[in-house]
C-alpha cells in the first residue's frame, strides 16, 4: 500500500500506549526528539482539551526550528483541540465522501486545512489493510503533502509550506475556516507561489490564482469485511457514541462513555454473549430458554444506577424500573456489583464517582444499542441472526435493514442527551428514535411495545414495529 508520499523517510516516534494514551509528558518529550533528530514535519493525530504551557512551549520551540506540526482538530463535534488549537500547528478537519466537514470533526477559527477522514483505506495488522474514519486520519494526507511540496526545495521554510497548502485549497460549501487539500493544484502553483512570498507571508498584490475548483466527491466507497465501521460489535458501539453527541459532552466524558459502551463486549468483562448475558445485549429471553428479559427495563436499570455512579446499587429494587422481574434486577445488580467493585482495574487512576457514571452508561448504552441489533426480525418475522456463513444477512451487518443501525444512533443521541442531564434511559428515547428514523423501515422490533409500555409509555409507533415473538 503507498500513501501519498512513498519516498518520504518516515519516522514512527512512539509516544501513545497499548490504549492511544499518553501523558502529556511523553508528547513533549517526542517533540524534543524530533527536534534533536533533524525531524521537519511531525504528524501528531492526537489531542486534549487541556491547555498545557509546557506542550505550548515544546510547540513553540519547534516551531521556531522550521518544523511544521499538522495536528488533528479532534472528533467529538467541538472545539479544536490541543496541539492542533495552537497557533504554530496546522489544525486538520475532517471531510467525508461527498466533500462536505464531518458531523463528528471539530471546528473552530483555528482550522488550517480539511482533509478525506471517512471510510479511508490504511494499512492494519500483519499486512493487511482496514478502512476507518477520524480527523486523525486526515492529518496524514496533509503530512504527505507537505512531504511533496517540501522535497522539491528543502530550504523553503515551514510557514511557507503551510500558508501554500492553505492557499491552494478548494474551497468547502457553507465553510468559511478553511478549505480542502489539494495536492495537484498546490504544485501547479509552487512556482508562482514561491516567486511572490516574501517575509513570511504571500504578497498582497501578488497574482497567484486562487483555487476555484470543486472538492471531488464519491458516490460509493467500497464497504468489505476490512471496514472497521461495518460490523455491529465492539468498535462500532464506541463510533455510535463518538459520532452522535448532540449533547456536546467533552471529549474526557465522551471517551468514558466510550470504553463503558464497548465493554460488554471484551472477553474479559464477564458480560460478553448475548446467549448466557442477554440483558447487556438487547436480547429478549434469558438464558434458561423460557423467561423473558425485558431489555429496555435493562437498560433503564443500568443507565439509573450510572446517574448516581453506582452509589444505589445496595438501596434500589425492582419497582424501580417498570415492570422488571427480580431474576433480571438480581443478574443485572451482580454484574454491576462487579463493574463498581473492580473500577480501579478496569479504568486504573480513573476510579471517580463521575467516571464510573459515564462507564455505567456507556455499558447501559450498549444494550440499549443491541436492541436493534439482536431483537429484530425481517418484515415477514423471520429472526436476523448471526450468519457465519453469509455475512451479508448477517445481525452484525450494519448494512443489512439498515434503518436498524439508524434508529440506534438516534437512540444514543437522545440517551446522551438525558446524560448531560443526569437523566436515565427509560424507555422514551426508543419511542423518540422510532419516530425520527424507523421511516418506511420493514423490519419489526420483539416484543418492543409490550417493553416500552411496561416502562410507562406508549406512542402508535410502538404498534407499527413490535412483533410477539420471531419464526
Amino acid at each position: 500500500m503507498y500513501g501519498v508520499n512513498p519516498d518520504v523517510e518516515l519516522y514512527s516516534v512512539k509516544v501513545l500506549d497499548g490504549d492511544n494514551k499518553a501523558p502529556l509528558s511523553r508528547i513533549i518529550r517526542g517533540i524534543y526528539w524530533c527536534m534533536e533528530n533533524d525531524i521537519d514535519i511531525i504528524n501528531m493525530s492526537f489531542g486534549t482539551t487541556v491547555c498545557s504551557q509546557a506542550l505550548k512551549q515544546a510547540v513553540s520551540d519547534a516551531y521556531a526550528a522550521n518544523i511544521l506540526m499538522v495536528g488533528a482538530a479532534g472528533n467529538g463535534g467541538g472545539d479544536v483541540e490541543y496541539p492542533a488549537a495552537f497557533e504554530e500547528v496546522m489544525a486538520v478537519a475532517a471531510t467525508d465522501a461527498q466533500a462536505q466537514m464531518c458531523d463528528f470533526s471539530n471546528t473552530g477559527e483555528e482550522l488550517d486545512i480539511a482533509a478525506p477522514g471517512e471510510k479511508i483505506r490504511t494499512s492494519g495488522f500483519f499486512g493487511g489493510s482496514v478502512v476507518t474514519h477520524g480527523t486523525s486520519i486526515a492529518v496524514p494526507h496533509v503530512t504527505g503533502v507537505a512531504s511533496l511540496l517540501w522535497e522539491k526545495d528543502l530550504s523553503k521554510s515551514n510557514e511557507f509550506i503551510r500558508q501554500l497548502i492553505s492557499y491552494s485549497s478548494r474551497k468547502i460549501e457553507g465553510v468559511n475556516e478553511c478549505g480542502f487539500l489539494d495536492a495537484e493544484y498546490a504544485l501547479e502553483i509552487y512556482d508562482e507561489f514561491s516567486k511572490n512570498f516574501k517575509d513570511g507571508e504571500l504578497d498582497k498584490d501578488s497574482e497567484v490564482a486562487e483555487n476555484l475548483k470543486s472538492p471531488e466527491t464519491f458516490d460509493e466507497v467500497a464497504d468489505d469485511e476490512a471496514y472497521a465501521e461495518g460490523r455491529w460489535h465492539t468498535d462500532r458501539h464506541a463510533t455510535i457514541v463518538d459520532r452522535n453527541n448532540a449533547a456536546g459532552l467533552s471529549t474526557e466524558v465522551i471517551n468514558i462513555v466510550k470504553e463503558g459502551a464497548v465493554y460488554p463486549d471484551k472477553s474479559n468483562s464477564g458480560l460478553n454473549g448475548s446467549i448466557n448475558n442477554p440483558w447487556w445485549h438487547g436480547r429478549w429471553i434469558h438464558p434458561n430458554g423460557v423467561s423473558e428479559v425485558n431489555y429496555v427495563a435493562a437498560v433503564d436499570m443500568i443507565t439509573y444506577v450510572a446517574t448516581w455512579g453506582g452509589d444505589v446499587l445496595n438501596t434500589c429494587n425492582p419497582t424501580y424500573f417498570g415492570e422488571m422481574s427480580s431474576t433480571l434486577f438480581n443478574e443485572i445488580k451482580a454484574d454491576l456489583l462487579s463493574i463498581y467493585a473492580n473500577f480501579g482495574q478496569i479504568l486504573p487512576g480513573k476510579n471517580t464517582k463521575a467516571n464510573r457514571k459515564y462507564f455505567m452508561y456507556g455499558c447501559g448504552l450498549h444494550t440499549l444499542q443491541d436492541i436493534f441489533a439482536h431483537s429484530t426480525t425481517r418484515g415477514d418475522g423471520v429472526l436476523i441472526d448471526h450468519d457465519k456463513n453469509n455475512k451479508d444477512v448477517d445481525a452484525d451487518n450494519i448494512n443489512y435493514y439498515h434503518r436498524r443501525h439508524e434508529v440506534a444512533k438516534v437512540a444514543t443521541s437522545y440517551s446522551l442527551e438525558m446524560l448531560k442531564e443526569d437523566f436515565y434511559t427509560d424507555g422514551k428515547e426508543i419511542i423518540h428514535a422510532l419516530k425520527n428514523a424507523y421511516e418506511d423501515a420493514s423490519f419489526k422490533i420483539i416484543k418492543i411495545k409490550k417493553y416500552v409500555n411496561e416502562n410507562g409509555y406508549s406512542d402508535p409507533i410502538l404498534s407499527q414495529v413490535t412483533i410477539s415473538s420471531p419464526k
